[in-house]
């Protein structure tokens, strides 16, 4: 507020009555002859000055009290209505302030709770550790922080976190406490379905599963792999896998890659690898890997090794003088082929097993052609198909590929083809025999694993490792302008505390039924969070990011259009970043225009 600079009285007022009839009354007190009407006016006027003077400071005065009884108001409100719970505590834990969030936390009245010990709202088995925080507070430790159990009058427990900082002089301190209830819940629910988890791992009879620390430690050994590399649990954990079961040759090499993957978060393609049992001796294992991060804890490497002892078996009788034999008793679910090379070069079926035949739906006579792999192979894979039986050809040596073939109906098929040539007179490849193994589900199965990679498994969009991936993928590209558009959807808690997480999950759905709509197909949608989304705009300026807004909630209100239940509310933020711009700092913008869009009650 401004100030006012006080107006003295006018001199007339000030003076006494002897000093002002000094003068006579033709005469001043400055000397000057006047008459005295004319001095009597002047006086009253100064006096009118004066007074109007007064009024403009009291009115002054008046509004400096309102505001401030105002601002008093505002701050009682903000206090007492608080989310949290405020309390001043003295040296014994007495309660000495209270606002109302924190009565109701224990759900005492304010003034039954004032004076009261807070110790007394706490189990038995919290009260200790309340006084040893207590304690070390008032000690000056300064601040401190805990996480207590509480009771709350006729409502059973509750968890807090407790933040408090200690009064100037270590007599009083403040504490804020959090109801923390659900956090703990859901923490309890996820270590649940992490042992749920492990204890399904355990049990997988065909896949060794380890866990390891990011530097090498193992953590976690199910009984798959005690049966492959023959460590029982007990002499596996807390050991380096290093130790366990990497050759000293390979070890520098495998340290390496645990570094990597520690620093980028991403696993190493699967590969077969030759590593090393408990006896000293080598199994070959096809390896995969993943980086499992979850939240309030550090990164997990886990390892899931297949035995390939069995195919590597396999091959090596291949390569023995009785192979045909060998091929029909080991391969009996394979499908079977032989196949004739011709002068010029062509692949000519010479015979094929009954199944094979069923695989490509072609009889005896439609396959004895040269033109036979042109018309099952398909024509993506072809190329490849033909360079490997060329180098099979060229090179003498067996050899594998995986492709597709197309049944005589038109559906494709995935397949593994072995082949191993046969050398005819002059050394030339004369006979390929091999065994093609339809592979189909493992491929689906796999590209079903990448999928649930990549995608949220509730609504089918994009998830957040995906959408972080893009980020990087982008911020390297050359299709900037990019923008991006954050979404929130709003009262998401309050609908699945109401109607049920069904509810919720539905609301979740439309959210993404809006989005997908809204933009275009090569925009990345994803959801990154329990109630939030992403969109990546590649190529898109700011003005086309807010018109892609405007989409959105045009198509939320006719979401909502006669529906029954909850409604679909969004709020909406967007951020564009220009080349040589950081996607991560209009991911930020993005994010906080969108709160303020929630604040300000703007969303749909």
């Amino acid at each position: 507020m401004k100030r006012k600079h006080r107006i003295s009285p006018p001199d007339a007022v000030l003076r006494s009555p002897t000093e002002a009839d000094t003068g006579g009354p033709d005469e001043n007190h400055d000397g000057v002859h006047r008459p005295a009407e004319i001095e009597d006016g002047r006086f009253i006027h100064e006096l009118a000055e004066y007074q109007i003077e007064l009024e403009a400071q009291k009115h002054e005065l008046m509004k400096s009290r309102v505001e401030l009884e105002a601002a008093y108001r505002q701050f009682t409100d903000l206090y007492d209505f608080a989310p949290v719970g405020y309390f001043v505590l003295g040296q014994d834990g007495v309660v000495l302030n209270v606002n109302l969030a924190g009565a109701n936390l224990l759900g005492v009245e304010r003034d039954n709770l004032l004076r009261q010990r807070l110790g007394l709202f706490l189990p038995d088995e919290s009260r200790p550790a309340f006084q040893a925080f207590l304690e070390k507070l008032l000690d000056g430790e300064g601040k401190a922080t805990c996480e207590l159990m509480f009771l709350k009058e006729g409502d059973g427990e509750f968890w807090t976190h407790i933040e408090a900082s200690c009064f100037e002089g270590g007599t009083e301190c403040r504490a804020v406490l959090t109801d923390i209830t659900e956090r703990k819940r859901m923490e309890q629910a996820l270590q649940e379905s992490e042992n749920r988890f492990r204890s399904m791992l355990r049990n997988v009879p065909n896949i060794a599963i380890q866990g390891y620390a990011m530097d090498g430690t193992t953590q976690y050994w199910n009984q798959a792999s005690e049966n492959l590399y023959g460590y029982t649990v007990g002499e596996a954990i807390g050991r380096s896998l290093l130790d366990l079961i990497i050759p000293p040759e390979m070890r520098a090499e495998v340290r390496q890659a645990i570094q990597h993957m520690a620093e980028s978060g991403q696993p190493l393609p699967a590969e077969e690898l030759s590593l090393m049992r408990k006896d000293g001796t080598r199994v070959t294992v096809y390896s995969s890997h993943a980086v499992v991060s979850a939240p309030g804890r550090p990164p997990e490497l886990f390892c899931l090794d297949v035995d390939l002892s069995e195919r590597k078996r396999m091959e090596e009788a291949l390569r023995e003088s009785e192979w045909r034999n060998r091929i029909v008793s080991e391969l009996t679910t394979d499908y079977i082929f032989v196949v004739d090379v011709e002068k010029d070069g062509g692949l000519k079926l010479r015979w094929a097993s009954d199944n094979m035949l069923r695989l490509t739906g072609r009889t005896v006579a439609d396959a004895a052609t040269s033109e036979l792999w042109g018309n099952i192979i398909h024509p993506d894979d072809a190329e490849r198909f033909f360079g490997f039986a060329q180098q099979i050809l060229s090179t003498g040596e067996a050899g594998e590929l995986e492709c597709r073939t197309f049944h005589k109906q038109g559906n494709e098929r995935w397949i593994r083809i072995f082949a191993r040539p046969q050398a005819g007179d002059g050394g030339r490849v004369a006979t390929i025999v091999g065994a093609i193994k339809d592979i189909t589900e493992r491929r689906r199965a796999e590209e079903e694993l990448r999928y649930l990679g990549t995608h949220d498994a509730l609504t089918g969009l994009y998830n957040r490792s995906f959408f972080e991936e893009e980020v990087t993928r982008l911020e390297r590209g050359r299709e900037f302008p990019v923008s991006i558009v954050m979404a929130d959807v709003d009262h998401l808690k309050i609908t699945n505390d109401r109607d049920g997480h069904a509810a919720g999950d539905e609301i979740l759905r439309r959210a993404a039924y809006v989005l997908v709509a809204a933009f275009r197909a090569e925009d990345v949608i994803a959801r990154i969070g329990g109630d939030e989304f992403a969109v990546l705009l590649p190529a898109t300026d700011a003005a086309a990011a807010e018109l892609s807004l405007q989409r959105v909630r045009q198509l939320v209100a006719e979401n909502n259009a006669g529906r029954f239940g909850p409604a679909l509310r969004l709020s909406l933020g967007a951020s564009t970043a220009g080349h040589s711009v950081s996607l991560t700092s209009a991911l930020q913008e993005a994010d906080t225009r969108m709160y303020r869009d929630k604040r300000g009650e703007n969303s749909m």
